[in-house]
């Protein structure tokens, strides 16, 4: 038999791994539940997906329903062997694969890892050399979602710089005290898995996880686009789904940059439902995994976002890469996923032995109706409107932190100064250099470190802006209110929620 060729980065992927015995008879999500099958085909028509991986797993069976296209105008569709990027729901493989080494002996949860990655800097130094891969992988740093090495720097941006500038971030929690979303964090203990297994992450990730576990079809970063079948990304409202360039993700692996298939999905929804075990082989032990699943930090009322659980969950958590809260008096262990032109859900039940993921290639809230929807009729729950509650804008979001602007503003509107007035170069040591110019009528901002962030800027009145993004897919998110700080004609710093405050440079 030849030898696969070799993927980006050393990484070989087997392609020939005996499949699951449950998987080879491809039962179909239909054979499970019709109702089901058909609820999924009209959630899609409803946001206008033009693909989606589906996997229920049932009392250790797994059920499959790959829909739809590759990408939008091209007649590839998809199988149960297309592969899609997961988002955050990666991140339960970075603590999967850090509790593995801690099974081994090699790493320990509350080992400080500024001793394995000494480039991670927080904003206080006691912090800095105190912070442990628990801590991380826990979501209790204190950090907030803000700044470019939350949201993805420039693919040619090292994980190391990222980890470094991570201490011009200034918390918004006392350390330990609050959960609190952030990124950077699981991308740090990927790195620690790394140096300390002598491979990289995906090496690691195939070795110990995928080839043990059947997954043929997974990777990460750049090294997906070589998968056989990979779906593409796509954004956009109802009636103008667009699609857009897949970003790679190489520097943020451990965040939110791996692809999965839905039977590649449905063996780490067993393997997450059966302790550990698939087949009647131990793939990781089961207190190591179910390390994993143990909360580490309360979620309040105020961050209890959708994906974390419904608004009357009596309780709900961050465990290590999961978050737990309870469904109908069941516990769920979830996470989602999302990325400018993806959108994930995965969920579990281990008292019903039941689980669900899907992933879609299009950035809406279909992955999580989809999940709530199967798992509620498959535990006989009594039937409410989920589309109502996942796109309801008055529940927490993790996503965003800053009030978005929903009105467009008058064209008359000018601002206090002549625009050229505000022209020149702006600075922050964690997110770069921001260079403001004329573009036209408008003000034109191109950032050193994000090249998907750049925006012109539509006058709000005084010295504020509502930032109009170039690439159609971070519209949504920075319809903010950015200003600048003037003394007396003279702009001195330029401010956008969730990134930060740029200082002018002379």
């Amino acid at each position: 038999m030849p030898r696969p060729a070799p993927r980006p980065n050393g990484v070989w992927y087997n392609l020939c791994v005996p499949r699951s015995r449950f998987l080879t008879s491809s039962r179909r999500l239909a054979d499970l539940d019709p109702a089901a099958d058909t609820l999924v085909d009209e959630v899609l028509e409803h946001y206008e997906v033009p693909g989606a991986a589906v996997a229920v797993v049932r009392d250790d069976i797994a059920y499959l329903k790959p829909c739809g296209v590759e990408r939008i105008g091209e007649p590839a569709r998809v199988t149960e062997t297309t592969a899609f990027n997961i988002g955050s729901t990666s991140k339960a493989f970075v603590s999967t694969a850090a509790a593995i080494l801690v099974a081994d002996g090699r790493l320990r949860w509350d080992q400080p890892i500024r001793s394995i990655v000494p480039e991670l800097e927080l904003y206080d130094p006691w912090i800095s050399d105190h912070v442990t891969l628990r801590d991380l992988c826990g979501n209790r740093t204190g950090l907030p979602r803000t700044g470019f090495c939350e949201y993805g720097a420039n693919p040619d941006v090292p994980l190391t710089e990222i980890l470094s500038r991570l201490k011009h971030t200034a918390p918004i929690a006392p350390f330990r005290a609050r959960f609190t979303y952030v990124n950077p964090g699981h991308s740090a203990v990927a790195l620690a898995v790394a140096r300390v297994s002598g491979c990289s992450f995906l090496e690691f990730l195939r070795t110990r996880l995928f080839e043990p576990l059947g997954m043929t079809h997974s990777s990460g970063g750049s090294a997906a686009r070589t998968l056989p079948s990979v779906a593409g990304w796509h954004y956009g409202p109802k009636g103008h789904t667009l699609r857009i360039e897949i970003a790679d993700g190489d520097n943020y692996l451990g965040s939110g940059a791996l692809w999965l298939s839905a039977s590649d999905a449905a063996q780490w929804l067993r393997f997450n439902v059966n302790g550990g075990t698939v087949d009647d082989r131990q793939i990781v032990p089961g207190a190591a995994l179910e390390e994993t699943h143990t909360p580490q930090v309360l979620v309040r009322r105020e961050d209890l976002a959708i994906w974390i659980g419904v608004p009357e969950t009596p309780s709900a958590a961050y465990c290590l890469g999961w978050a737990t809260s309870e469904l109908g008096g069941h516990r769920l262990l979830c996470h989602s996923g999302s990325d400018l032109g993806i959108s994930a859900q995965i969920g579990v039940v281990p008292s019903a032995r039941m689980g669900v993921a899907t992933y879609v290639n299009k950035r809406c809230p279909a992955a999580k109706e989809i999940v709530y929807s199967i798992l509620a009729r498959l535990l006989n729950l009594t039937p409410r409107d989920w589309r109502a509650l996942v796109t309801d804008r008055s529940l927490p979001n993790t996503n965003y932190q800053a009030v978005r602007i929903t009105e467009d503003p008058d064209p008359a509107t000018r601002p206090a100064l002549d625009l050229a007035a505000y022209v020149g170069c702006y600075f922050h040591p964690g997110n770069g250099l921001a260079t403001i110019s004329l573009a036209g009528d408008r003000l034109r901002v191109d950032f050193e470190l994000c090249r998907l962030y750049g925006m012109d800027l539509a006058p709000l009145g005084g010295h504020a802006f509502l930032p109009l993004a170039h690439h159609p897919a971070c519209v949504d998110d920075l319809r903010v209110k950015a200003e600048f700080t003037v003394h007396g004609d003279s702009p001195v710093r330029f401010y956008v929620p969730e990134i930060g405050e740029f200082t002018r440079q002379e």
